[in-house]
């Protein structure tokens, strides 16, 4: 389902920067028109004795004209294409380009005819190919760049060639009788159009690679939501797909709980129990992305964070017991300057091998975490009212710990835990 809405978002893309082309295009001719019109109406009398019929100059602008007519229908047609999210022939797409080359090869004839072979083909029209070419650019497609700076280079060449024994008898023994002036525009169209193959490939490359890496923060924002840090979603970025894939790896859970937080909303207005939530909540899923964990579920007044995926850590039980008693000190630090009432915390932890990967369906997924690893943090984290803690953590949360941290856990043996056969060891980390 991802490939093809990518594509359809890069050939949107596409036909956004090939419309953009042919408006300038119009504007460029428009003003080439403009130009030519006023310079032909206000110098008339310099075309006295050039021409036999003065009246034809204006012939040569509907030469401009036609290409913004041509650009005009073009530009309508892309915006159909974006409007029905359908891609430009490619066909099309080359006759236009085409169209526009010729089009300027018939105003050099015309001048040629008006002023002579010589200054026809040394007339500014000449000039015109290489900015269309490079305009070609803007349709990222490189093929149609180079078929318009060869088909360019081909059309000038061969009237020249038609044209030379009638430039070699006006200007005889004189540059303009040489091969020179003119075989540099034949390689100007033709090195624009190489020139501009090479800028739309660079472009188009870029435009994947933005438009890919959009793809995968918006993927990322989907199945984790706004609570990862950057750090930790740089490096899901960085390893691709491969964290996301369903497994099995060890993690260690985590399940916060705000004590009395039902007897606490009963007194309360909504506006209350939100400004205090947000105000207590933010900081503490601040703390697990800063300690490498991610906040995979909200809980109304709590929440279930993952230690250990989706990226790998060897010790994913020493960041969330980091994590679970630098939280203590915030909410005391909220309380203390009076940001919150007194407030306090439930916290537990356990670790285990989980199931890890996404759920869900092709509009909608969520990563998350499943198994007897989750269900037993959840209990465990339950049991905190009852030994008067706040953090609470299994034997495997704790084995894992250095031999500091372990002399500060308080052992509370076997603890018989709702829904569960065997006994679970406990220990009070505070």
């Amino acid at each position: 389902m991802a490939a093809p809405l990518f594509e359809r978002a890069l050939a949107q893309e596409f036909l956004k920067s090939e419309r953009l082309r042919t408006r300038i295009g119009v504007v460029l001719m428009s003003l080439a028109l403009l130009f030519i019109g006023v310079v032909m109406t206000v110098r008339r009398a310099d075309f006295v004795g050039l021409i036999e019929l003065p009246q034809l100059r204006y012939l040569v602008l509907t030469l401009p004209a036609s290409i913004i007519v041509m650009l005009a229908f073009y530009g309508r047609y892309i915006d159909r294409c974006i409007a029905r999210g359908r891609a430009v022939r490619v066909s099309l797409r080359y006759a236009e380009a085409l169209f526009e080359v010729t089009t300027i090869t018939g105003a050099v004839v015309l001048f040629c005819a008006m002023f002579g072979a010589t200054e026809g083909l040394l007339s500014p029209p000449s000039y015109i190919y290489p900015v269309l070419v490079s305009l070609l650019t803007l349709s990222l497609d490189p093929r149609a760049c180079l078929l318009a700076g060869v088909a360019g280079a081909l059309e000038y060449g061969g009237l020249y060639l038609l044209l030379r024994e009638e430039v070699l008898l006006q200007y005889p023994h004189t540059l303009l009788s040489t091969v020179t002036p003119y075989l540099v525009r034949v390689t100007m169209i033709a090195v624009s159009g190489a020139i501009g193959a090479l800028v739309a490939f660079e472009l188009k490359r870029r435009s994947i690679a933005t438009l890919r890496s959009a793809q995968a923060r918006s993927r990322l924002r989907q199945v984790f939501g706004q609570h990862v840090s950057p750090a930790v979603a740089q490096a899901i970025l960085e390893a691709g797909d491969d964290p996301l894939q369903p497994e099995s790896r060890r993690v260690c859970v985590m399940f916060l709980d705000v004590r009395g937080f039902t007897k606490f909303s009963e007194s309360r207005s909504p506006d209350e129990i939100m400004r205090y939530l947000n105000t207590l909540l933010e900081p503490l899923m601040e703390c697990v992305s800063e300690r490498g964990g991610i906040v995979n579920k909200l809980l109304g007044d709590g929440f279930m964070a993952i230690f250990g995926a989706p990226l790998s850590d060897p010790q994913p039980e020493r960041g969330a017991v980091a994590a679970a008693r630098e939280q203590l000190e915030i909410v005391a630090r909220l309380v203390e300057r009076g940001a919150i009432p007194p407030t306090r915390i439930g916290v537990g932890l356990h670790a285990g091998l989980a199931v890890t990967g996404n759920i869900g369906s092709a509009r909608r997924k969520e990563y998350t975490v499943i198994g007897d690893t989750v269900n037993l943090a959840a209990r465990i984290e339950a049991l905190n009212k009852r030994f008067d803690a706040q953090v609470l953590a299994s034997a495997s949360v704790v084995a894992a710990l250095d031999e500091r941290q372990r002399a500060r856990a308080e052992e509370l043996g076997e603890v018989e835990i709702r829904g569960r056969a065997a006994p679970v060891r406990l220990f009070k980390l505070a």
